[in-house]
């Protein structure tokens, strides 16, 4: 039998509500991926650090956070944002990523992949100005 603790498998949340939490998903490391989650109204959407494995978060949204909407620090795993939605991040940013600077002297060449990106795709929504809205155009 293999033991548990070996096992390498992905870890998500898929259509989960989290609504005035203090930290909505705080994670160090192993985040899991994240489908149709909404986090409303807590004091932090998603904070990441240390990602040590690729990371998705998707057709997701995170309203009304008082500090920032996203935020990851990381040096090895991959990003990918997709189709989310922050609004309304009351203090800090809606996205915040941290590219970390990365030992190349003891990095560890399984959890190593270059180049390190970040994927974030989804609709464009242009800002009105006052200007223009007043003006009815």
């Amino acid at each position: 039998p293999t033991n548990s603790s070996e096992k390498k498998e992905s870890s998500s949340l898929e259509y989960v509500d989290i609504e005035n939490a203090l930290e909505g998903i705080n994670a160090v490391e192993n985040a899991p991926d994240l489908l149709h989650v909404k986090i409303h109204d807590s004091a932090s959407g998603l904070n990441v650090k240390e990602l040590a494995k690729p990371l998705a978060v998707v057709d997701s949204s995170i309203l009304g956070p008082l500090l920032a909407g996203v935020n990851i620090e990381n040096s090895c795993g991959n990003v990918v944002i997709e189709n989310v939605t922050v609004q309304n991040a009351r203090f800090e940013g809606g996205l915040i990523y941290t590219r970390l600077a990365m030992n190349f002297c003891s990095v560890i060449p399984e959890k190593a992949s270059f180049p390190l990106l970040l994927n974030a795709a989804g609709n464009h929504h242009p800002w009105i100005s006052g200007s223009s809205f007043l003006s009815g155009s």
